[in-house]
């Protein structure tokens, strides 16, 4: 057992994690058989043309949420309440008053493995299925998801909205604008997510060192 100290971080990271756990398994269940059930439906709310815009918000959400759940981690590991052991938040929904170590370790795990899981499916998904179109196109600029966004930088656009996700994303006229920004932040996102789990595993191993 490691001896527990109350921390203000494990309200947090409990209710982060459980949103950001819920958000994953969602992302998953919607991108693979396109409803919330583990089986195929065949009038999923979710299909095909559907997919792009989940995918694009399952990368999105997912690394805005690794990210801070990477920065509470690092914070936490900088506090006196890091032990060796232990160097992260208390998942309170799963982990008593004094904390077991094997049970911490589950908790952390059950925690990254289902976020890591479902950006790296949206991650894929995204790639291989979105295009970019004009606004009122029913083709895309190009086939490719990297050609028809470098036809889109080289398109002109006198006037708001000007692009969409293709395939086109659910009934018309509706239909999801991309923007020549949203791809940049999607990977802004996903480096800055690594940067601080890289740089939180380099503190561990510091602090494991002492």
């Amino acid at each position: 057992m490691a001896e527990d100290h109350a921390s203000p971080y494990d309200t947090i990271w409990t209710w982060l994690s459980s949103a950001a756990v819920g958000f994953a398994i969602v992302c998953l269940l919607l991108l693979t058989t396109g409803s919330a059930s583990i089986f195929p439906d065949p009038n999923a709310v979710v299909q095909n043309d559907h997919k792009v815009t989940v995918a694009f918000y399952g990368v999105l959400v997912g690394t805005a949420a690794l990210s801070s759940l990477g920065f509470l981690a690092l914070t936490y590991a900088k506090t006196p309440f890091a032990k060796q052991c232990v160097a992260w938040p208390k998942y309170q929904l799963l982990e008593g008053e004094t904390r077991s170590v094997m049970v911490a370790r589950l908790a952390f795990i059950g925690v990254l493995l289902p976020q890591v899981t479902g950006i790296l499916v949206a991650s894929i998904a995204y790639a291989k299925t979105s295009k970019i179109a004009a606004w009122n196109a029913d083709v895309p600029l190009a086939n490719g998801f990297v050609r028809s966004r470098l036809a889109a930088f080289r398109s002109d656009c006198p006037e708001q909205p000007c692009f969409r996700l293709a395939p086109l994303d659910g009934i018309p006229p509706f239909a999801h604008q991309w923007f020549i920004t949203s791809d940049i932040l999607v990977v802004l996102l996903l480096s800055c997510a690594i940067a601080l789990w890289v740089v939180y595993a380099v503190r561990i191993a510091r602090l494991r060192q002492n």
